[in-house]
């Protein structure tokens, strides 16, 4: 998440781009309505022109060069090339493409001004002058309809030093601002929103169902639940309101960074004292408690760290992230080990009780947990035969369909399955006291409170030796005191 978080920051240069910039875009094939490139030109001289070119990533190099060896740069038509034949009329003022196609949009923009600032394009583009801005300044608006990884490329037809324009581009996709990569972000917060609002409106359901039965640890759960679906809330607004306004909101982005850290903490904890028996071996958890709060809190705050620090880095290879990331992985690691360690030495404690109803639920726990962590290297595994390919074309066309997928999605849809599965497994049910710690403690020695009057007497089913009495012994000395009740009732009604 934190890494998502860092491309966020930097997503404000999808917004203003550099002149050679490259960038996905969506069009009609995807949505119903198409892209848009819009182009914000302020003039610095009263006349001039330029080119514009938006080509597709893998048709860039249709663009020719100059034929000057000591000065390679595009060709951009002007009257001397036409008179060489390397470039026709139709080019003139624009670059100069080997092969054309129809997604490639080659343009030549002129401006005067005269009193008015007037404006054209040489293939037709929507221009929107807006004389009252200070400076003035026109908006050229360029479809894009078919979705790909376009490059942008802008040159002056002079060959004055002195710059004669100011220009932004301004990408806006299909469903608003939002940049492709992070596109499929804002319809899955939005579902898993729904999703956690659903668990939570169940787990609600059933611990008021049965209220009086609940475990303390149970009410943990619910206050889980609750956490995560404001956290999933913020996530999705702070996407949302990125696609809207084409400005990344910061109070928004910090609080889904904190919301993040407390997300990942108090889930650590939470599995970390279910697995040393809080609450269903153990009352209390005594100076360990304490140990295991020092350890969350410190795991939040080298979160945020590292939160905060992706932030305001410009790398995220930079010393800042690496030297803040080295504390928050000695913390999971931490986690990770107790945890196993604990649940591992809760079950053994379990199963020398012969608690089975408590050590069954570990088990499963302990299942949960086993192929979550296979889940993980296989996300990992993925990730990493797919960066393998980030050196070739294609990859760099198409990974943003689903880079943003591979990267945060998978990970957040394993922990929702990871978290409902627990969620499922600690549901609070008719039999909810079965996992409380007043649970009869099945190898124990059995004390029943009897009447001192009773001509029944108790006897202890355990033997001298430790090994409990065959079914057979305890059904035989069953009757034998039930016939002694019997005929001691007998006697007395006699």
């Amino acid at each position: 998440m934190f890494a998502l978080l860092l491309s966020l920051i930097k997503a404000q240069s999808f917004i203003q781009y550099d002149i050679s910039e490259c960038i996905p875009i969506y069009g009609t094939d995807a949505f119903q309505n198409p892209g848009q490139v819009q182009v914000t030109l302020q003039p610095l001289k009263p006349n001039g022109s330029l080119a514009l070119g938006i080509f597709p990533y893998l048709e860039r190099n249709h663009l020719a060069f100059t034929p000057d060896p000591n000065f390679k740069d595009y060709l951009i038509c002007n009257e001397d090339y036409i008179k060489q034949e390397l470039c026709s009329e139709s080019e003139l003022g624009r670059f100069h493409i080997i092969r054309n196609s129809t997604a490639i949009q080659n343009d030549r923009i002129q401006w005067q001004m005269a009193g008015t600032l007037q404006a054209s394009s040489a293939i037709g583009a929507k221009i929107v002058v807006q004389e009252t801005a200070n400076p003035r300044r026109m908006i050229l608006k360029y479809p894009i309809k078919q979705t790909d990884f376009y490059c942008m490329y802008l040159s002056s037809n002079t060959l004055e030093d002195e710059q004669d324009y100011i220009v932004d581009f301004t990408i806006v996709n299909p469903y608003g601002y939002l940049p492709a990569i992070y596109y499929p972000a804002l319809p899955f917060f939005a579902i898993m929103s729904g999703f956690y609002t659903f668990i939570g409106a169940c787990w609600m359901y059933v611990s008021f169902r049965y209220w009086k039965d609940l475990l303390l640890i149970q009410h943990y759960v619910s206050l889980v639940i609750a956490f995560l679906i404001v956290e999933m809330a913020f996530n999705y607004s702070f996407f949302s309101d990125y696609n809207s306004s084409g400005r990344i909101n910061y109070f928004l982005l910090v609080i889904t960074v904190v919301l993040n850290a407390a997300r990942n903490s108090i889930s650590f904890f939470m599995l970390l004292i279910v697995s040393l028996g809080y609450g269903v071996v153990k009352p209390t958890l005594g100076e360990v408690m304490n140990t295991t709060v020092y350890l969350a809190v410190a795991h939040f705050v080298f979160g945020v760290l590292y939160g905060v620090g992706a932030l305001i880095s410009e790398d995220a290879n930079s010393a800042l992230v690496l030297i803040s990331a080295i504390p928050l992985s000695m913390t999971m690691t931490s986690f990770y080990m107790w945890t196993m360690s604990g649940l591992s030495n809760t079950m053994n404690h379990l199963e020398t009780r012969r608690q089975t109803i408590k050590l069954l639920m570990y088990k499963r726990l302990w299942y949960i947990l086993m192929i979550s962590i296979v889940a993980m290297l296989v996300i990992f595994t993925l990730n990493s035969v797919n960066l393998s390919y980030r050196n070739t074309e294609e990859w760099i066309v198409n990974q943003f369909k689903w880079r943003w997928f591979m990267v945060d999605g998978l990970l957040n849809i394993l922990y929702f399955i990871v978290f409902s599965s627990i969620s499922f497994l600690w549901m609070p049910t008719e039999n909810n006291q079965r996992y409380g710690l007043e649970q009869l403690v099945e190898d124990d020695e059995f004390h029943v409170i009897h009447d001192e009057e009773s001509p029944i007497k108790l006897r202890n089913l355990r033997e001298s030796d430790g090994e409990s009495t065959a079914d057979e012994d305890i059904l035989a000395w069953a009757e034998e005191e039930f016939k002694k009740y019997k005929n001691a009732n007998d006697s007395e009604q006699d």
